[in-house]
């Protein structure tokens, strides 16, 4: 991968979990990946579709935008994704009926899951394909989900530049579950030490 020049707020910083004695989760998400981040359009780190590898992650600055490469160095993508670290990190999300497991992954070498782990499992999960018996039970009573499912696979499909056909015909993944709300809001920690992908 190539990496270009990087914001400022990239760099590779400690990070502190909430004070002792708060009503806040006792775990913190690394400020790149923590939902608060993403608050405000203007204070957004990067602009990820999570549908794309995230080698395709956008810088959210807009002079930086025709810059190749991540816009998170590879120091960053190897520090821990929560704070205190950890060694495994659930991840759930409202409209997903499967958990995301993130483990530490030789990728990035780290006895704990990273900023980097973290962003690679969400798409590599999200890209599995879903079988016919998980399409039906998912559909089941509820044909409204059927067709925003489809509708979502039909439109992911649409925007490959090459490859349509061969996307359409190995069917419905992971992603399309999601029904189009594709661009990652950050990560929700709860005091349970699960995180809730927004």
């Amino acid at each position: 991968f190539q990496y270009g020049a990087y914001p400022e707020h990239f760099a590779a910083k400690p990070y502190l979990s909430p004070a002792s004695g708060t009503s806040s989760p006792s775990i913190a998400a690394h400020p790149l990946l923590a939902v608060a981040a993403f608050a405000h359009t203007n204070s957004q780190p990067y602009v990820w579709n999570i549908a794309a590898h995230p080698n395709q992650l956008q810088p959210q600055t807009s002079s930086l935008k025709s810059q190749p490469g991540y816009p998170i160095p590879p120091a960053t993508l190897v520090l821990p994704a929560t704070s205190p670290s950890t060694a495994r990190l659930n991840i759930t999300c409202a409209l997903l009926p499967f958990e995301v497991v993130v483990t530490p992954s030789a990728n990035f070498g780290q006895p704990f899951v990273t900023v980097g782990d973290v962003l690679f499992e969400l798409f590599t999960q999200l890209r599995r394909q879903v079988s016919i018996d998980e399409y039906n039970r998912l559909s089941q009573g509820v044909p409204h989900i059927k067709k925003s499912i489809d509708k979502a696979f039909y439109k992911r499909c649409a925007l490959l530049r090459e490859g349509r056909a061969d996307e359409e015909r190995r069917g419905v993944r992971r992603v399309d579950l999601l029904m189009g709300s594709l661009m990652f809001a950050g990560l929700e920690m709860r005091a349970n030490g699960t995180a809730v992908l927004h």
